[in-house]
């Protein structure tokens, strides 16, 4: 009679979702504006009178629940708190955890363990709303910041649900999978698993992902989906079909661990991951935490939804090995792992296949290539004849590995030293092949040296410099240049190996007789003036300068009709 009656009520109606708990961001809504009205409705008010609730700086007014690194718990400020939101630090000492950070936000139902919500189904037996919206720890303490937690809540971190439920014919798709939805928070002490068990007692386990405190995540909120087949959950019975399956919270090392809801559902809140185990095209077995869908398409081994590779390890594969086993001879062994196959030469791997499964080659289809790389100089690899020649430009040895050949050697490297045609001046470059110090730098090459070690080899040679300073006119000298600096940044002379105490920078002065007339300079400014000059130290004392020709007008010396024309020209002319 029971069932008839359920059927006519959910005759047109199709499964949705059986929930226990309810979805409240674990009693704290938004957690935004604790006692004040929310985009809910109202928020709860501070859950318990804390003594460190009238200290600012953790919370201000009205009380901001902050995270472990003091962040709004409500990451982006919308909606209830779910997934990678934080349950709060509520006595600001920089963590969440157990004898610090308890809470009970339970309402009534949940309270009495009635609180139940269905959509497309009617609740027979379901239980465990009495675990949600409260902090569950073995001590029990924390409430009241010491005072012993309500009596009322069952602590200990190993709480069980169970979902006991009837969907009318036509609500369901029989065959279809049974998503199971949980939405917890605070799990950072492994191991933590969901271990579901059926009416008939079989059961299947999924275990949750840790949080990692190191980054911030202290209290955060995670959501996990379990898959169960649909024989696994439901019965047929006269109308419809039976839910049953009972959902253990297995934590015996976690203090402290908080669940918002559980509920089975048409939907997953995530696809479910697990570690994949799989080989790339290289024959290198990689492991990686992903979707079983995903590591289905990658050839890979699926450990499970919820299991991690550091609780389920790939385990070393063996295969059968292709290699080269003599001159030209592929060979062929079983049960050899991807490693041990890669130390043979010219060897190809194949992940869990016999040699009778494969055909290893008649003739090696690679070879040792040596070619000469621009840094590394000449290489040898291992490919085929016709990248090896087109792609390298090298030498291919057919079904030979590296090992048996010899490449030649690599050329040496040394230091360069030339003469900088910018700088004007020597120039020394380290690690530079011969045949590049020659033809690029037309330079002196010195095999396995350094520029430091031809320091005084790659140097121009120095001198002093005499010059004239152009501010002052004067005379002055400067050591240690070289004679392209003098010439180039001086206007000066030069003198090699010469230091300025071993030169006299002051200018030579002699006679110098200029149309009749004697006057001390030096022989540039004696050149100048188209005089005669008498010689370095030469006075004019000592010399008689001969008298000017008069008819001489153009001072070629000689009068001819030159002079006449000149004179013509300035026919007229008032000397002064």
């Amino acid at each position: 009679m029971f069932m008839t009656s359920l059927t006519s009520i959910l005759l047109t109606q199709s499964f949705n979702y059986i929930r226990v708990g309810d979805i409240d961001g674990f009693g704290y809504q938004t957690g935004t504006a604790p006692g004040a009205t929310g985009p809910q409705g109202p928020e709860p008010a501070w859950p318990f009178g804390s003594w460190q609730s009238g200290i600012s700086g953790c919370w201000s007014t009205p009380f901001a629940l902050t995270n472990s690194v003091g962040d709004p718990i409500n990451v982006d400020g919308v909606g209830v708190l779910t997934g990678g939101d934080f349950l709060p630090d509520l006595d600001c000492t920089g963590d969440t955890r157990y004898d610090s950070d308890e809470f009970n936000n339970q309402e009534s139902l949940e309270h009495d363990d009635l609180l139940v919500e269905t959509l497309g189904c009617s609740n027979i037996a379901s239980a465990g709303s009495v675990y949600t919206d409260a902090g569950l720890s073995p001590s029990g303490t924390g409430w009241l910041d010491g005072n012993v937690a309500p009596s009322s809540i069952p602590f200990g971190v190993s709480p069980s649900f169970q979902f006991d439920y009837f969907v009318a014919n036509g609500g369901l798709t029989p065959g279809a999978n049974v998503f199971v939805n949980v939405v917890f928070a605070d799990y950072d002490v492994v191991p933590a698993e969901l271990v579901y068990t059926n009416r008939f007692g079989a059961t299947t386990t999924a275990y949750l992902t840790t949080q990692d405190n190191g980054l911030g995540d202290d209290g955060q909120i995670q959501k996990a989906t379990a898959i169960l087949p649909f024989s696994f959950v439901y019965d047929s019975v006269p109308g419809g079909w039976s839910g049953l399956v009972k959902v253990q919270l297995n934590a015996p090392n976690e203090p402290f661990i908080a669940v918002d809801y559980l509920e089975i559902s048409i939907s997953p809140l995530v696809l479910p991951e697990g570690c994949c185990c799989w080989f790339d095209e290289n024959g290198v077995q990689n492991q990686a935490v992903m979707q079983e869908e995903h590591c289905m398409d990658v050839g890979g081994t699926y450990a499970g939804n919820g299991i991690s590779c550091e609780v389920s390890p790939c385990q070393p594969a063996t295969g059968a090995c292709c290699f080269l086993k003599d001159y030209g001879v592929m060979w062929c062994h079983d049960n050899y792992s991807a490693s041990d196959c890669a130390s043979l030469p010219l060897s190809t791997f194949y992940p869990g296949q016999s040699c009778s499964d494969i055909h290893c080659p008649v003739d090696p289809i690679v070879g040792a290539c040596c070619y000469q790389d621009p840094d590394l100089g000449w290489t040898c690899i291992e490919t085929e004849e016709v990248k090896c020649l087109e792609s390298y430009g090298g030498t291919w040895y057919f079904g030979q590995p590296c090992a048996w050949i010899e490449c030649p050697e690599a050329p040496s490297t040394g230091a360069c030293c030339f003469e900088d045609a910018d700088l004007g001046t020597l120039t020394c470059l380290d690690g530079v092949y011969e045949v590049d110090c020659l033809q690029i730098y037309n330079g002196t090459w010195y095999s396995g040296s350094t520029c430091i070690d031809i320091a005084e080899k790659c140097m121009d040679p120095r001198g002093a410099c005499c010059f004239q300073d152009a501010d002052t006119g004067s005379f002055d000298c400067i050591d240690g240049v070289t004679d392209f600096e003098c010439n180039i940044y001086y206007s000066g002379t030069w003198t090699a190996g010469a230091t300025c105490s071993d030169v006299d920078c002051c200018p030579k002065l002699g006679a110098c007789c200029v149309k009749g007339v004697c006057v001390p300079t030096t022989i540039e400014g004696c050149h100048a003036a188209e005089g005669v000059w008498s010689g370095a130290g030469v006075l004019c004392d000592q010399v008689t300068c001969p008298d000017p020709c008069v008819f001489d007008v153009t001072g070629d010396g000689m009068v001819n009709f030159g002079d006449l024309i000149a004179i013509i020209n300035n026919w007229g002319v008032v000397c002064p």
